[in-house]
């Protein structure tokens, strides 16, 4: 079960350096379990009526509070310096007061690795090492002549310092490991973050581009559009309108309606449309050639095809695909050459009407 907001704020710390901040944390811890202890300790010395212990206890956890403030602050490194100091002072001073023997207090500098290698980076457990050894010797000769040791005073020492020795060389070992973990994991975030700002970057230049793209095709379209299927007149009353390419559903509709509109704005009686272009005839090139036929034709103006190859003619004969209605021709000159005559013949007779009116 998770601690409520407010406690957990006690036991963590926050800082942007990831070792230091995983330092601090667990010198955080190890403080609070210092002033636990002290606070704990505090009613057995008034029970016993050990005021200076009480007085000590009251002191050691108002100064372990600080030290937590320090440590919240960033001041990781400096709250476990002093740690190790009072830890070695307060070991050093038992034995100048003969509080203790020395086969007692001599494996507790071993205290100082193991929080050392909680708290301090690895450079910084050796020094702790040394400092530890050099308290012991000296609490070794402040008890050297005490005739009471058993064993002797050489071979405490000794096997002090050997399990203190072996203790910083594990805290050692798992400060380095957790360091370099520390490190590499901080690269590949670091290279992860490149890559996806990389990536990103890509990713906007690849949008960008198809903008740009999209908007040049729908410019390219619209000069097309205004491009393609241009009408010519061949003579009076005569439009030609040449087909190129590939007739969809979209097209079939823009040549519909600009073939109307030419032919109602030229007052053409004859639309002759060249197909010599499109390479390919389907149903729907065919059923969108016979729909504008008929519309054309809606308004007064005849249609003729041209330029029919022998492949279209085959597939509009397999479409069955009739033209009945419609002037089919090779070329547009084999259309004016049969829709001149008939077109001189009819203006003659409007001529001959008007004169008989007169």
């Amino acid at each position: 079960m998770q601690a409520p907001p407010p406690l957990s704020h006690l036991f963590t710390m926050r800082h942007p350096d990831e070792d230091l901040q995983r330092r601090g944390q667990n010198l955080v811890i190890v403080l609070w379990g210092l002033v636990a202890l002290e606070l704990l300790s505090l009613p057995v010395s008034l029970v016993n009526g050990r005021i200076g212990s009480a007085v000590n206890a009251i002191f050691a956890a108002f100064l372990g509070l600080m030290l937590i403030v320090l440590t919240k602050q960033g001041r990781v490194n400096l709250v476990s310096l002093i740690m190790v100091l009072a830890t070695t002072a307060s070991l050093v001073l038992v034995l100048v007061l003969r509080s203790a023997q020395f086969s007692s207090i001599a494996y507790y500098f071993i205290i100082n690795l193991l929080v050392a290698g909680l708290v301090m980076r690895p450079w910084a457990i050796w020094a702790t090492l040394g400092l530890s050894l050099v308290a012991l010797a000296l609490g070794a000769g402040l008890v050297w002549n005490v005739p009471d040791e058993v064993p002797s005073t050489f071979v405490i020492a000794l096997n002090a310092g050997l399990l203190i020795g072996f203790a910083a060389l594990i805290a050692f070992l798992s400060s380095v490991t957790t360091t370099r973990a520390l490190h590499e994991a901080r690269e590949s975030r670091e290279e992860v973050q490149r890559s996806n700002l990389a990536l990103s970057e890509n990713l906007t230049s690849l949008e960008l581009q198809a903008t740009r793209l999209h908007e040049t095709e729908r410019m390219l379209r619209s000069l097309v559009d205004d491009l393609e299927t241009p009408t010519v007149a061949l003579s009076d009353g005569v439009l030609l309108a040449p087909i190129i390419g590939q007739v969809d559903e979209s097209r079939a509709k823009l040549l519909l309606g600009r073939l109307l509109s030419a032919a109602s704005a030229g007052h053409a009686r004859l639309m002759v449309i060249d197909i010599a272009g499109v390479r390919t005839v389907d149903a729907q090139v065919s059923s969108s050639l016979l729909q504008t036929a008929q519309a054309l034709r809606l308004i007064g103006c005849s249609v003729a095809i041209t330029g029919i190859s022998s492949e279209v003619a085959n597939s509009l004969a397999n479409l069955d695909v009739r033209l009945d209605e419609i002037i089919t021709a090779r070329s547009p000159q084999d259309v004016l050459a049969i829709a001149e005559p008939g077109a001189r013949a009819m203006d003659a007779a409007r001529r001959r009407q008007r004169s008989g009116y007169l």
